[in-house]
């Protein structure tokens, strides 16, 4: 799977047959869901992960440097016992030190899909105030290069 801003494993049959059968669900009402919105299919390698209406429960794990704090080892550290304890995803958080280098060794030494806050980078690297969308563009784009599957927004989730 390309790493470029236009892949899209809920289009991949291979993950959409994953996913079914990972979720033990018809590959049709998958597909519906898809369609509709109402599932992602987040992928890395050939890992998938189903996420939405009608699938299991994931786990997710958050970790992440900060300006106080950035040990890259130490975020390789919980990614590898994140996973290790079954999470389904990363998300890499980070705010602080050199922010690729810690999401190149997260992916160098984990399998599950990497999710981020691209804001938070672009903030990080250019100041809130500072920031342009360009910037924030910019860092979304890095990001999909880099393998990133995902990225969100701090706002509520339902």
């Amino acid at each position: 799977m390309s790493p470029s801003l236009l892949s899209n494993p809920s289009r991949d049959p291979d993950a959409i047959r994953s996913v079914a059968e990972a979720e033990r669900i018809d590959a049709g009402v998958l597909k519906r869901r898809i369609r509709s919105g109402s599932v992602v299919i987040m992928g890395r390698r050939d890992r998938y992960v189903g996420i939405g209406k009608g699938l299991r429960i994931k786990v997710n794990a958050n970790l992440g440097t900060s300006n106080v704090r950035s040990d890259p080892n130490e975020e390789v550290k919980k990614a590898v016992v994140a996973e290790r304890c079954g999470a389904d995803t990363i998300s890499d958080l980070s705010m602080g030190g050199d922010i690729r280098e810690v999401r190149r060794l997260i992916f160098a030494h984990t399998s599950v899909p990497i999710t981020t806050v691209p804001i938070y980078q672009a903030a990080a690297e250019h100041g809130i105030e500072a920031m342009t969308q360009g910037d924030i563009l910019g860092t979304v784009r890095a990001q999909a290069r880099e393998g990133v599957r995902s990225s969100g927004s701090c706002g509520p989730t339902a």
